[in-house]
């Protein structure tokens, strides 16, 4: 059974009698493969790693789908699919403002999930750009203009997301990840 990811934006935590942290979703999500709505499962544990190395265990639900029998995972937006650390902690370093320099991150995360963390995204971003093009053209309605536009759509709504939003990245999984696509977890190393 493969088990699919549904990224929420609203959404609190608490803490419950024994000190775990738990995500207590405020959406009725729905499978993003069939549109049905979904149904608790369960609960399983999440880590969630900020600069500097602050862990933090989150537990997360998993929903399941009657209709076409898979598990998701319902994650925050302040997670990744597939990665330790918050979206803020990669988008810093993705941006250039989190560098291996800084006195946070002199240990974690180091150079090296740094490095990874800007190929993922850039191995990423054409998918990325095409699948912002195709929601603009084909669900927004946009017109061929937007479609064929030389504008970096991907990067425009890097540095122009609306203030409530928490993070570019979190936004970008929302999109892609509720839709039932996802995007590649690690680069592709090509065989010399």
């Amino acid at each position: 059974m493969a088990i699919a990811m549904v990224i929420i934006a609203q959404y609190h935590m608490e803490v419950n009698l024994f000190g775990e942290t738990i995500c207590k979703s405020e959406e009725e999500p729905v499978c993003p493969i069939c549109q049905t709505k979904l149904k608790f499962r369960d609960w399983r544990r999440r880590i969630s790693i900020k600069e500097g190395r602050d862990v933090t265990w989150i537990m997360i639900r998993r929903l399941y789908c009657k209709k076409c029998r898979r598990l998701h995972n319902e994650l925050p937006d302040i997670l990744s699919p597939y990665k330790h650390y918050e979206a803020e902690t990669i988008e810093g370093v993705v941006d250039g403002i989190v560098l291996p320099d800084d006195a946070d991150s002199e240990m974690y995360p180091c150079a090296a999930t740094m490095n990874r963390w800007k190929q993922w995204i850039a191995h990423n971003t054409p998918f990325i750009e095409g699948f912002l093009r195709m929601i603009g053209y084909s669900i927004m309605e946009l017109g061929k203009e937007y479609l064929m536009t030389g504008e970096k759509i991907f990067d425009s709504l890097r540095k122009r997301l609306p203030p409530e939003r928490k993070s570019w990245l979190g936004y970008i999984n929302r999109i892609i990840y509720n839709s039932g696509a996802s995007l590649e977890p690690f680069p592709k190393v090509e065989a010399p």
